[in-house]
């Protein structure tokens, strides 16, 4: 398989072993630590752990890392790490530094953004290159906005609509409510709520948000352009 499936799946969404979740929807976001396990073509390939970390005084730490498993390991070591730093306040999060650390075989990329609210502007770095583009109010980062998916699911809003610094660009990312499917984790039934982003081609990203986990996704489903998918999926904890 292609280890960029897993990438950009790391970078659309995020599946895990919930430690401080409880059996009932928050009204507010809470702290959280999660293992997801990632497979392709029947094989477990990689494992992706998450932590939400939030301080007294609105300040919130997320970080998403993803680690080649079994015979992908061994075939080449992959190793991917996002990190979004930032203040959380009336339910919005408001980036201000966004990392990510690519690491394949012998190749390395790292990018890094820096959110100056005050000049209204954001400062990346993509391996030594430097560009701006700027801010508006709402704007998010890759890795925060799963976050904020998360809280207007909490909040039964249905405009899934998010403004992104991507690459150096401000994207929009529209999400698609598909309504709630049950899915099985061994003899666990879980509820969910399914969504979906979309982009301008055949690929496309399905999460299953389970509102007993504090619509955390618990299954997730990256599709290339060929039909090929990567599936994440919840451990979840005995």
């Amino acid at each position: 398989m292609r280890f960029l499936r897993l990438a950009l799946l790391t970078a659309l969404t995020g599946l895990l072993n919930i430690l401080p979740l409880t059996a009932q929807a928050a009204t507010t976001q809470q702290p959280f630590s999660a293992v997801y396990t990632v497979s392709s073509k029947g094989l477990d390939v990689a494992t992706m752990t998450r932590e939400l970390t939030l301080t007294e005084d609105g300040n919130y730490v997320f970080t998403s890392t993803l680690d080649a498993t079994g015979i992908a390991a061994v075939i080449k070591r992959v190793h991917l790490q996002e990190r979004s730093q930032g203040v959380l306040r009336d339910h919005h999060f408001q980036p201000k530094h966004y990392e990510i650390t690519r690491s394949s075989g012998k190749k390395h990329h790292q990018s890094k953004v820096e959110f100056d609210w005050q000049r209204k502007l954001a400062v990346g770095t993509t391996d030594a290159k430097t560009w701006e583009t700027p801010l508006t109010a709402g704007v998010l980062d890759k890795l925060v906005y799963q976050l904020a998916l998360m809280e207007d699911l909490r909040r039964e809003r249905k405009d899934l609509l998010y403004r992104v610094v991507d690459d150096g660009k401000l994207q929009r990312y529209g999400l698609t409510l598909l309504g709630k499917e049950n899915l099985a984790f061994g003899d666990t039934p879980i509820a969910t709520i399914k969504v979906e982003y979309r982009r301008n081609d055949t690929r496309r990203t399905t999460l299953w948000c389970a509102p007993q986990f504090d619509f955390l996704p618990v299954q997730i489903e990256y599709r290339e352009k060929d039909g090929t998918t990567t599936l994440a999926r919840l451990q979840l904890a005995p």
